[in-house]
């Protein structure tokens, strides 16, 4: 060829990307052009035009073989000079192609496809050998790709195990990308964890470890992949937020960079993952890419392949089981009649022979009884337009006569030859377990009605009956709506229709109107119709609503009540407090909520009220009523009575109930009311000493005056008297009438002075005075008086105290009692003393002691009040009546 058309065919050549190379066989150098490094990756500085240079690169098989194509060693150049030559002249230097694998220097392998031709001289001698050097990679790649793929489904075409495909997929995977360490990891059935599929070269320990993780949003390559549902590639592993749980256990197995992808099935579900391992960070290449996609396909196939085989081998093995189980009764069958397969449990229950079977003689359409062949059309109709037939009920005939009631469910399994799997059930013991049920639901307390798909009643028992005001025979078969056409478009009747459209099970309570009574009503749905219990619930609805109008009242009452009703827990805060509290202490109750009442209260009442609490808490049911101090919003305090009791539940969080009452006022009025209690005590008080100080002056100035006036009259009486004439009798008799009738007025006016004040009394102390009362009171009464006097002397205004109670204990006795005996009693009560004065008359009429208008008890209280006494009077036990008298202190005097 001429120089210059083989510079234009170089030119060409490396325009489209082909290398090409020169051999001189006698000078033994070679020139390749700069197409040919470019395919390898490198500079004319980094890869010389030599020969060794070169096969250098070539994988290690083929390197021995192009030394000694190319004669690079001395002792064979010439020889190999020669045997090239002869060889291209016995062939006429046909052109000839080779593939090989040289390095690139990104360390991968690149596949080159590479023609030689030999150049001669005139002479017939080889002197050159041209060659073309083209990059076929890509196409060797896609080649392996396929033959992969072509591998792996022949794979699955024989059933392999699924470990084992996926096991062989990987390693294909390996093959093709030199440093890739591949593992596949399968979704769980609960679609959160990925468990171990296949790892051929990952160490064990480490997908021990990350064996049955779960997905989430980071969680490692394939976690991750999983959850996104899309690729995740993690370029450096050390660094990657998404391993920052897993990065230790990786890196410490020289794991530094993942690639993962999801595997989908046909309809978008993940199956599991492809995941591709390198011992250092990189990131995917072009090529990768189609080995990834072509992974994730294959075993995607293989993935749903092993478990439509698994679901074919469960069927098998279930349908073979249910044969020899015997449960049910099982045949294969056609819709002609014919029977040709059927177990024991089947045969057994129409009381035919396996040999009548074999023989033909058993036919489905025969042992049914006439009366139910239009369900058997109805199921050839079914299994004709879709298929299958749901389960329906109808009956067989046995060899003896008898009939069996069975469910039924057919299904086609072939489309070819026709033949239908059906399942039979014996409803036998079923059946008599209804009518049992029946009986029972016919016992039972509720009301209970079944109802068909078609709303008519197959069931009702006596006590739907009778709230029916129905035969329950009369109803059956009845349609409902039909029957109770009131109640269309009730909510009864939209319930049950619900129930029945979308078969969830409902609870109704409602009122019927026309019986004027609430039912509560439970709806059991199912497809051949509905199971409804339901029983008059009247009474407990009125005791709701009478419930409900107690605590409206109640709330009433308490957002309405000046008092205060609080609910306090077992550390004190209040739960709840009324509203009634913001009229009370200024707050609303949206601000004491939650805050301790040990705030509220004042300082000086803080340890009681504390200890009340505690003591409350610590035995539950207890209730006192206490007084204590809040303290207003305004800062001021209130006096407040409360009454709180313990709860031993601790109802709405409580440990103390309590109520409280502003008293403030109440006191205050009390306060002015004992003010001005004392203040009358105290002028009571004045008045009396008053008046006894009047009567001991008047008793002075009778027995002074008057009993000296008349003392003087006596005496000068006495001396007319005596100046008479001896026989004067008239004068002397008229005198002595006139002495006698004045020693009648001295006494009087003696016993009038001791009346109004008994000179004992001032003398000789309260024992005496109440001797010389009751000697007095027994020469009025002729009453026996017992005295038991065992104080003699008391302070001055105690014993007038006293003396005047017992005087008036006397006059009342006298008065109103009706009595046979008095008794008084004065005896000491530690430093005090205490009067009783005891009858055995008719006692006190029943609240005589609280009646207010009686002078004389008010005279005998006001008395002993005014000494700091208390004072009582009652019935006694024995019969009568008893006044005492107590006095806290002031005894004189030995006992």
């Amino acid at each position: 060829m001429p120089t210059s058309s083989l510079h234009r065919l170089r030119q060409s050549l490396e325009a489209a990307g082909v290398g090409t190379f020169e051999y001189d066989i006698r000078a033994r150098g070679v020139r390749f052009s700069p197409a040919c490094r470019v395919q390898l990756g490198y500079s004319a500085e980094e890869l010389p035009d030599t020969v060794e240079a070169w096969i250098g690169l070539l994988d290690e098989p083929t390197r021995a073989a192009a030394r000694e194509w190319f004669g690079t060693t001395a002792a064979t150049a010439a020889t190999a000079a020669t045997a090239a030559t002869a060889a291209t002249a016995a062939t006429a230097a046909p052109p000839s192609a080779h593939e090989t694998r040289y390095r690139h220097k990104d360390g991968s392998w690149r596949w080159i496809l590479v023609n030689t031709s030999v150049v001669s001289d005139e002479t017939g001698s080889p002197t050159h050998i041209f060659g073309t050097h083209v990059d076929i990679t890509e196409r060797k790649r896609n080649e392996a790709i396929v033959a992969c793929q072509a591998h792996i489904m022949e794979l699955i075409s024989r059933d392999t195990p699924l470990a084992e495909t996926l096991d062989a997929l990987v390693r294909a995977c390996e093959k093709e990308s030199p440093g890739m360490v591949g593992s596949v990891l399968l979704l769980d059935p609960d679609a959160r964890h990925l468990r171990h599929g296949a790892a051929p070269h990952l160490p064990a320990s480490y997908w021990n470890a990350i064996d049955g993780e779960p997905i989430g949003p980071a969680a490692g390559s394939c976690g991750t992949a999983a959850y996104r549902r899309e690729a995740v590639v993690v370029v450096d592993i050390a660094n990657d937020p998404l391993w920052r749980q897993y990065a230790d256990v990786a890196l410490a197995h020289g794991l530094r960079a993942c690639w993962s992808t999801p595997i989908f099935d046909s309809a978008g579900a993940v199956l599991g993952t492809f995941a591709m391992y390198y011992r250092d960070a990189r990131a995917p290449a072009p090529a990768d890419l189609g080995l990834i996609a072509m992974a994730t396909s294959v075993a995607a196939v293989a993935i749903t392949h092993a478990r439509r085989l698994a679901a074919v081998r469960t069927g098998e093995r279930r349908y073979q089981r249910l044969l020899e189980a015997n449960l049910i009764g099982v045949m294969m069958a056609r819709t002609d009649g014919t029977i040709r397969e059927a177990n024991d449990r089947l045969l057994a229950m129409i009381g035919r022979t396996r040999a009548e079977l074999e023989a033909g003689e058993v036919r489905w359409d025969t042992i049914t009884p006439p009366a139910w062949r239009h369900v058997d059309e109805r199921i050839v109709r079914d299994l004709q337009a879709r298929g299958f037939s749901m389960p329906v009920e109808k009956e067989y005939v046995h060899r003896d006569g008898r009939v069996v009631p069975v469910l039924v469910s057919v299904a086609v399994i072939d489309d070819v030859t026709g033949d239908c799997l059906s399942l039979v059930v014996d409803l036998t013991d079923l059946k008599a377990v209804e009518a049992a049920h029946r009986a029972v639901l016919d016992r039972v307390s509720d009301a209970y009605v079944a109802l068909d798909r078609n709303w008519c009643y197959t069931h009702v028992n006596a006590k739907a009956a009778e709230i029916f005001g129905r035969r329950a025979g009369d109803l059956i078969g009845r349609h409902i709506w039909t029957e109770f056409p009131e109640a269309v478009g009730q909510p009864f009747h939209r319930a049950y229709e619900r129930a029945m459209a979308t078969q969830q099970a409902a609870y109704l309570e409602e009122y019927y109107t026309p019986y004027d009574r609430w039912f509560e009503n439970r709806i059991y749905p199912s497809p051949e119709g509905l199971s409804i219990f339901f029983h008059d619930i009247t009474p407990r609805k009125k005791a709701e609503q009478a419930l409900k109008l107690s605590e409206e009242r109640y709330k009433l009452l308490v957002e309405h009540s000046q008092d205060v009703f609080l609910l306090i827990d077992a550390d004190g805060k209040l739960a709840f407090i009324s509203p009634s509290v913001r009229q009370m202490l200024g707050y609303d109750s949206e601000e004491l909520v939650g805050t301790s009442v040990f705030d509220l209260h004042h300082p000086d009442d803080l340890r009681r009220m504390s200890a009340s609490l505690a003591s409350k808490v610590a035995a539950p049911g207890t209730g006192t009523r206490r007084e204590f101090r809040l303290r207003h919003k305004d800062g001021s305090y209130r006096e407040i009575s409360g009454y709180g009791v313990s709860s031993a539940s601790a109802v709405a969080g409580a440990a103390l109930i309590g109520v409280w009452q502003d008293v403030t006022e109440r006191n205050r009025a009390e306060q002015v009311r004992r003010d001005s209690m004392e203040q009358l005590r105290r002028l009571s008080q004045t008045v009396q000493d008053a008046r006894e100080q009047e009567q001991a002056q008047i008793a002075r100035q009778i027995h002074d005056q008057v009993g000296q006036s008349l003392t003087m009259l006596k005496l000068g009486l006495a001396r007319m008297l005596s100046r008479l004439r001896v026989d004067d009798h008239g004068l002397r008799a008229d005198g002595k009438e006139l002495m006698g009738q004045l020693d009648e007025a001295i006494q009087v006016v003696r016993k009038v002075a001791a009346d109004i004040r008994p000179p004992l009394l001032e003398d000789l102390g309260i024992a005496a005075a109440l001797e010389w009362a009751a000697r007095r009171f027994t020469d009025r009464t002729q009453m026996p008086c017992v005295l038991d006097l065992q104080v003699e002397h008391v302070p001055g205004d105690v014993g007038r105290a006293l003396y005047a109670i017992a005087q008036e204990a006397l006059t009342n006795v006298t008065r109103h009692a009706r009595a046979s005996e008095v008794a008084i009693r004065l005896v000491r009560d530690g430093a005090g003393v205490v009067l009783e004065v005891l009858d055995d008359g008719v006692g006190l009429a029943p609240n005589a002691g609280d009646a207010n208008g009686s002078l004389g008890l008010t005279g005998m209280r006001e008395r002993a009040a005014a000494v700091g006494a208390t004072f009582t009077i009652g019935r006694r036990d024995a019969g009568g009546t008893a006044v005492r008298v107590r006095c806290a202190g002031g005894v004189e005097g030995p006992a």
